[in-house]
């Protein structure tokens, strides 16, 4: 005999109990009559005791089905109290929130947003971590992140928010002194201040867009 208790077996055998019929108990945990029967019945085979008398018009309880009735039915209770309570802390919005997101993305677009949630939600708390450092989410215990960078594939659930366009820029003083850049590959003869964050800092993508007056305009990405 399994040493672990048949507990949904008890809580229909309690519903049953209760209701005084299987089909008013299957009726009322969404089961089919037939479940609820092989139920009652498992965990007659395992007490290795009748619980039911039945008759083709009703059934009664057992001497040994009212000594397990009174327990059977706090199982119930307490396995629907069980539920209830898991289903409020989940659809409920409230705890601790750990989150990373870029320093300027969040500064400028993040933290602005935090007073009216916080206000709307005060039940929650949020622990915001700013840092263009690429963060380790499970290691570091973070709930969420905000990544600015094609995400390689992973077993974390990722959704794209808003694009973020790069540009490559130069102040004028600079451009006077070395000449504009004519092709992407002349960018290899001028200095440049990087962004050693991305995923791939020494590796340049560029595409070419027209403006409003039709001229070509180069703007170029890091991944």
């Amino acid at each position: 005999m399994s040493k672990l208790p048949d507990l949904e077996g008890l809580a229909i055998f309690a519903k049953v109990a209760e209701t005084r019929s299987f089909a008013a108990a299957a009726a009322e945990l969404n089961l089919s009559k037939a479940t609820v029967s092989k139920a009652v019945s498992r965990v007659e085979t395992k007490l290795r005791t009748q619980l039911f008398n039945r008759t083709s018009r009703r059934i009664a309880l057992t001497d040994a089905g009212r000594q397990l009735s009174s327990r059977a039915a706090h199982i119930l209770a307490e396995g629907e109290a069980a539920e209830d309570e898991a289903v409020a802390r989940t659809t409920a919005v409230r705890g601790p929130v750990r989150l990373a997101a870029p320093m300027s993305f969040g500064v400028l677009h993040l933290a602005p947003l935090l007073p009216e949630f916080l206000a709307t939600h005060p039940e929650v708390s949020i622990d915001l971590h700013l840092s263009d450092a690429m963060v380790d989410m499970i290691g570091d215990g973070f709930d969420a992140a905000i990544r600015i960078a094609a995400l390689p594939d992973s077993s974390l659930v990722a959704r794209r928010l808003c694009g973020m366009p790069r540009y490559l820029v130069g102040s004028p003083t600079y451009l006077s002194k070395h000449g504009r850049p004519q092709h992407p590959l002349h960018l290899a003869q001028h200095p440049c201040i990087g962004y050693a964050y991305t995923v791939t800092p020494d590796t340049w993508r560029t595409q070419e867009r027209e403006n409003r007056d039709g001229a070509a305009v180069g703007s170029a990405s890091r991944e």
